[in-house]
């Protein structure tokens, strides 16, 4: 057991803004907060953050054990799925780091299953939890000889992405040659010399040369209503869960834009099998389907890192950050949150169109951040900066993420199970 303010060092490879909400919540608390994260990160402007690391080229692995080092890290907290990759060859490669890394994530043996979809959907489907059909593959011609084969709509998965990147949907045979040798690909020098220059983000050499071949699946596409579930977990123990369906996000495989919370216990069931079949510590994340025909839920990913939840404060539930703190502390568990509390939540920056339409949640709650004050003045500086506008005009042109919403990746709307 740690004392009241166990020093945390967050992980992130990805600029998203959901790890710094986390991590504000955690400061909240009383943690001390480190963190490893590219240059274009918001923890970078988050003022709770007392020790800033950096990715070095070439050597990522590296950089963790310094910041590890550096922070004195009582607890670690990845923020992906690289990040998670990079923990887990650590525990593997300096055993000094083992028992850290453990005491953060859980138990070694369930390290293996978590890098691979399949072999974790797989455990999934033999403890009774519902799945599409799924099928791994290392070329075309095994997808085509597969129980797949033939069947479309399909959706193709890499492991070691995360929000939406690495997937691909494909909606009839045409596409699947070209869409296949895409989701295949090992990520280039290109796109990572692109990176460096325009984000001075190291991680991309990392991601081609730093992670082990990743494994590939071809999932049944199921049309419905996506849906997440974010948990805190300590030893294969479910400590406290949140679950939202998906109102609105960035494209139809992007990461979310708007949710709405609500509660379902087949997806506690779920998490509950799994934290307790791997030994999980920490967050980790499920994605589903609610399917549109049935009604039923489909288990479609497995996410070992904190999703878009673990800050979310709930009418009537303790937000997850504050569950996991009182764990490592011993100290009592945060009150609920107050009744009042909406269940549709927009996440800043986005800007739902007319409060939403149609038959979606009316009264929406915009989670904006602990530091958002900061970033808000950031951002308003960088569009006066030339040089930022330079490099907004590059990554444009050359459909680099920018912004809320992606080029070619409009805002996609769900309708809400039950509408």
């Amino acid at each position: 057991m740690q004392a009241d303010a166990p020093a945390v060092l967050v992980v992130s490879t990805r600029a998203w803004s959901e790890v710094s909400r986390l991590s504000f919540r955690l400061w909240k608390y009383g943690c001390t907060i480190h963190a490893l994260c590219p240059p274009d990160s918001e923890l970078r402007n988050c003022m709770h953050i007392v020790g800033l690391h950096s990715f070095r080229a070439w050597d990522a692995l590296g950089s963790v054990r310094a910041a590890i080092d550096a922070s004195g890290a009582d607890y670690l907290v990845p923020g992906d799925d690289l990040a998670f990759c990079l923990l887990h060859r650590l525990r593997m490669q300096y055993p000094n780091y083992r028992s850290l890394v453990e005491r953060s994530l859980g138990a070694a043996s369930g390290f293996a299953t978590l890098r691979s979809r399949f072999r974790t959907l797989a455990l999934a489907a033999g403890m009774g939890i519902r799945i599409p059909a799924c099928v791994p593959f290392t070329r075309l011609e095994e997808l085509n000889a597969s129980e797949l084969g033939g069947k479309f709509p399909v959706v193709l998965k890499r492991d070691g992405s995360s929000g939406g990147e690495g997937v691909a949907m494909v909606a009839g045979a045409a596409a699947l040659p070209e869409q296949c040798a895409w989701i295949m690909r090992r990520p280039g020098g290109a796109k990572n010399l692109q990176r460096l220059v325009l984000f001075g983000d190291p991680m991309g050499f990392a991601e081609a040369f730093g992670v082990p071949e990743a494994g590939f699946c071809a999932q049944e596409m199921i049309e419905g209503t996506p849906a997440m579930a974010m948990f805190a977990c300590w030893e294969g123990r479910i400590l406290g869960g949140l679950e939202a369906h998906v109102v609105a996000a960035q494209g139809r495989t992007g990461p979310a834009l708007m949710i709405e919370v609500f509660r379902e216990e087949r997806m506690k069931r779920a998490g509950g099998l799994l934290a307790g079949a791997l030994g999980l510590s920490g967050f980790f994340g499920l994605d589903f389907v609610l399917s549109e025909a049935t009604g039923e839920q489909y288990l479609i990913d497995v996410n070992p890192w904190c999703n878009q939840l673990g800050h979310i404060q709930a009418a009537g539930q303790a937000d997850l950050a504050g569950v996991l703190w009182a764990q490592w502390t011993g100290r009592p568990t945060p009150a609920p949150g107050d009744k009042s509390l909406g269940n549709a939540i927009c996440f800043y920056p986005f800007a739902p169109e007319g409060n939403l339409v149609g038959k979606k949640p009316r009264h929406t709650r915009w989670d904006v951040g602990g530091d958002a004050l900061l970033v808000v003045n950031r951002l308003f500086k960088e569009k006066t900066e030339l040089v930022a506008h330079v490099r907004r005009l590059v990554c444009r042109a050359l459909r680099v993420r920018w912004g809320a919403a992606l080029p070619g990746h409009p805002v996609h709307y769900f309708e809400s199970p039950g509408d």
